[in-house]
């Protein structure tokens, strides 16, 4: 069970994604038009407001897993959440997954000032 927690969420080595403000993941993803925008709460919070683009994979599922699966991993991916937390958490499996340009924003929705899909 242990292994199987460590491979899901990292063993405690440093994960390869790099934390941004609301502001600097807006950049970043007008700079990346080919990466993927993830949303990783869940399908309620998503209805209520996402980002443009955005595809919803619900981390505290198997959602996510099963649809990281199907993106391709030399692409950006660019997680989000509502504060931040659970976007670390996503951020950390996607890179044990193989994904090599992952960014967090560290503030969640919260903290985004661009659009919002309703």
């Amino acid at each position: 069970m242990l292994n199987f927690l460590k491979n899901i969420f990292g063993g405690g080595a440093s994960a390869a994604y790099t934390n941004l403000s609301g502001s600097e993941f807006a950049q970043k993803i007008a700079q990346h038009t080919e990466g993927v925008i993830l949303d990783v709460r869940t399908a309620d919070e998503f209805k209520s407001g996402h980002l443009p683009k955005a595809i919803n994979a619900n981390v505290m599922s198997s959602e996510l897993a099963t649809k990281a699966a199907k993106l391709n991993k030399e692409k950006p991916v660019f997680v989000y959440c509502r504060s931040g937390a659970r976007s670390a958490t996503a951020c950390k499996m996607l890179a044990n997954q193989g994904f090599s340009e992952i960014y967090n924003m560290s503030g969640g929705i919260s903290s985004w000032n661009g659009k919002v899909v309703r």
